[in-house]
């Protein structure tokens, strides 16, 4: 075959069919023509570590047939040439160097590669002594590869766009040669440069580097601004030690107070404690972030800004900051080609805002022409595309990232896999590569589209959003769908099913209903007992079957599983925490949080079942704070699933979920959307089953009720209802729930008003911290009483009776 065919058919059959090197070398030798094309489909060939395909193109280019291949597949073939069962990377470089240490060598520092054909993914699964990183520090010791050379390469390869997991490796190696304090202060704008990568771990790369190198020139000060925004606490503390106390350093730290993490607004606080006298301009960068910044932060601005900065305590404070991600005003349509592509272009890199995705998908679908110039255009955006599935697949319910991919090469090649009927893609038996969950159908959306765009087919959609949240305007769904009728227009159906979920005209069947608790479960290992709390939440009565991607209300509730375990990865579960790949990312459960907005209460069951069932962080689910962002919408309803939500938050461990869960607390507070009675019935059931532990919920509830006098008798009243509401004996942390309600309290100037909350607190005995600050909190009349039991409704945003 390799004799006769030409390298277009070679294509179709792939490397995998190569003979053995010496006779595919014997082969092409004896070609007279194309041979460079055979060589560019074999570099082409998927490289794996069991099919390098690299000595025999390097024997071509020995052989002197063919120049040194361009195409970058030829170094990644290298990358898992070398090395087998007696020798290690090491030796085989030494033992075939010519020409390697003077041209492949420096290559691998310009290819990203992907699977198995990468630096970081042969090292990470290989002994030391068997790794690229050992082979070349040993080589660079010996003086056979240029120290500085290497140094340079590793930090240029850290500035293209390799992912995180691949660009890791280039800044390993680097500190694996242990670059001098000189060598170091000759690369600072290297290390300059790398604080504005999109990759946060080479962003603390740098820092350290810098701190390593002497610090940042003067002229440079202002480039640290990224790594002072940085999630990381450690990078944005390392990056403080680089400031100078000086007024441009001031500056720096106070405009990045607004946008840094929650945990590390005080530390930038205390930096500039330490500056000390604030000039104006630093002052009015603080008064500009006084809204955006912790509400347990707020007040001590006060020393600076004067009691001016922040409203009175009697009056509502400025809005909570959202979160990253989440849209208080809509941004406008797509118009343009130029303007879709770029948006298309940062989406495959990082998906903020689950708007734009929908921005994104109604783009392509109204501007999907195929034009000679529009191709161009989608060139290189479909390059990058392929680098994103180059080992996944679109469309399968997994990720918005990988879909947005798969959108863009049906649009740029004009080939879409065949779009199954929805009432049947995740069934069993039919297109199951769909998985049958609420991103599916979202993937199922967007394949839609793709499968137009592939045929140049334009055509306006129904589901755009038109209100933060994903919700749509019945009125505005109303002239959309008569804008189809003139135009003769039918709507995809998947399409269609999304417009009439987002203006309210699909509501949950009345028989279901949700169902949530706890059980205590202690286990003994090495001599050692361990108390394991299990939580569920569970849908009642449970689905009988399997929903079809077309049931998206089902496809919701079938995402609790049985309560007590998740649904399997293949199911209904669709943000991923148990899922192999792909999943658990913020934007697929921020995007799933706009497909219903009309009764997002399955969805806030969800978040509760990922919150509660990881009280005590078994896992790293980064993903599950988001399920709370939605709450902050000053339209948003706080229904029971979204109490329970909101409770199991503000008693969370991780410290970013309990953090917005208080900052939610603040938000409807303020804005009375809240039934604290409620509220803290479920606080009240939730503590009683041990999910939670009484310091992090008391911490949160003291952080909430500083914010404002409103704010402090609306955290006592809830306080006093779940102390009302507690069943059993007390908890040993029970004193610090008392001692944030006795704090509370003074604030309030008031003694306990919830007959029920005095006599669950006259109950306790003996001489303990709780049963001390029992004592003291029952020793002043109360102010103001109600019913038995606590059960009596208040109005929380204002301190009085209901």
């Amino acid at each position: 075959m390799l004799a006769t065919v030409t390298p277009a058919e070679f294509r179709k059959f792939g490397g995998g069919f190569l003979p053995s090197d010496e006779l595919a070398l014997e082969t092409l030798i004896n070609r007279s023509t194309d041979l460079e094309g055979f060589v560019d489909a074999i570099a082409d060939d998927t490289p794996r570590r069991w099919n390098s395909h690299f000595r025999l193109m390097r024997s071509l280019v020995q052989a002197g047939r063919i120049g040194s291949p361009a195409n970058p597949g030829y170094i990644l073939h290298m990358i898992n040439a070398f090395g087998g069962r007696h020798t290690t990377i090491y030796d085989d470089l030494k033992a075939d160097s010519t020409g390697l240490f003077e041209h492949e060598v420096w290559r691998l520092f310009e290819a990203e590669g992907g699977g198995e054909a990468s630096l970081a993914a042969h090292d990470k699964y290989s002994p030391d002594a068997r790794t690229w990183s050992s082979a070349l520090a040993r080589l660079c010791a010996e003086g056979q590869l240029p120290r500085g050379r290497l140094l340079d390469a590793s930090l240029a390869a850290l500035r293209r766009d390799f992912t995180a997991f691949r660009a890791g490796w280039f800044s390993r190696f680097h500190e694996r040669l242990e670059p001098t304090k000189e060598e170091r202060r000759e690369r600072t704008p290297a290390y300059v440069a790398l604080l504005s990568s999109s990759v946060p771990a080479t962003v603390s790369f740098a820092v350290r580097a810098l701190a390593l190198a002497g610090g940042v020139p003067d002229q440079a000060i202002d480039r640290l601004r990224p790594a002072l925004e940085a999630k990381t606490i450690a990078t944005v503390k390392a990056a403080i030690k680089l400031l100078p106390s000086s007024r441009q350093g001031a500056l720096l730290a106070a405009d990045a107070l607004a946008r840094a993490s929650r945990g590390s607004q005080p530390e930038l606080l205390a930096f500039l404690e330490r500056v000390g006298d604030l000039d104006p301009e630093v002052r009015d960068a603080l008064a500009r972030a006084v809204a955006n910044i912790a509400p347990s932060l707020r007040e001590p601005l006060q020393r600076w800004l004067g009691p001016q900065a922040l409203p009175p305590k009697t009056s509502p404070i400025a809005p909570v900051a959202p979160e990253p991600g989440t849209v208080t005003e809509l941004a406008p349509p797509v118009e343009a080609v130029p303007e879709l592509v770029e948006l298309l272009v940062g989406l495959l890199e990082r998906v903020e805002q689950a708007h734009d995705l929908e921005r994104a998908i109604d783009g392509v679908s109204r501007l999907c022409d195929r034009t000679d110039e529009t191709l161009r255009w989608l060139e290189p955006v479909a390059r990058r595309a392929r680098k994103v599935l180059a080992n996944s697949e679109a469309f399968r319910g997994m990720s918005p990232r990988e879909d947005i991919a798969g959108l863009v090469l049906a649009w740029a090649t004009g080939e879409a896999r065949e779009l199954p009927p929805l009432d049947v893609a995740a069934a069993k038996g039919a297109s199951s590569w769909i998985r049958g969950s609420v991103l599916g159908f979202l993937s199922y959306r967007v394949l839609e589209v793709a499968v137009r765009a592939a045929s140049g087919t334009r055509q306006p959609m129904l589901s755009l959003p038109t209100a933060p949240g994903g919700a749509i305007d019945p009125s505005v769904l109303a002239s959309r769908r008569r804008e189809h009728a003139r135009l003769e227009i039918q709507a995809g159906r998947a399409d269609a099913l999304q417009a009439a979920l987002r203006a309210g005209e699909i509501s949950l069947p009345e028989r279901f209903r949700f169902e949530y608790g706890s059980k205590v479960e202690t286990r003994s290992y090495q001599g050692k007992t361990y108390k394991q709390i299990w939580f569920y939440v569970r849908v009642d009565p449970p689905l009988s079957d399997e929903p079809r991607l077309d049931r998206v209300p089902e496809l919701f509730l079938a995402a609790l599983g049985d309560g007590w375990t998740p649904a399997s990865p293949r199911d209904a579960e669709y943000c991923g925490a148990w899922a192999r790949g792909p999943a658990g990312l913020s934007e697929a459960v921020r995007w799933v949080a706009t497909v219903w907005p009309a009764n997002r209460e399955p969805y806030y069951a969800g978040g509760a079942a990922e919150i509660g069932q990881n009280s005590e962080w078994w896992q790293a689910r980064w993903h599950a704070r988001h399920f709370l962002e939605p709450l902050l919408l000053p339209t948003e309803p706080i229904g029971e699933m979204a109490r329970l939500l909101l409770a199991v938050g503000l008693g969370a461990t991780e410290a970013g979920e309990r953090t917005l869960a208080t900052d939610v607390l603040v938000t409807v507070v303020r804005e009375d959307r809240l039934d604290g009675v409620a509220l803290a019935r479920t606080l009240a059931r939730l503590y009683d089953g041990q999910v939670m532990s009484g310091s992090r919920l008391a911490a949160s509830l003291a952080d909430a009720g500083r914010v404002s006098r409103q704010h402090a008798e609306a955290m006592v009243t809830i306080i006093e209802h779940a102390l009302a509401s507690l069943q059993g004996p007390p908890r040993a942390d029970l004193h610090a729930l008392l001692g944030a309600l006795s704090d509370l309290l003074a604030t309030a100037g008031r003694g306990l008003q919830i007959a029920g909350a005095r006599n669950y607190l006259s109950g306790l005995d003996g001489s303990g911290k709780a049963a001390a600050l029992a004592k003291s909190l029952t020793s002043t009349a109360p102010v103001e009483t109600t019913r038995q039991g606590g059960g009596g409704g208040r109005d929380l945003s204002r301190g009085r009776p209901g």
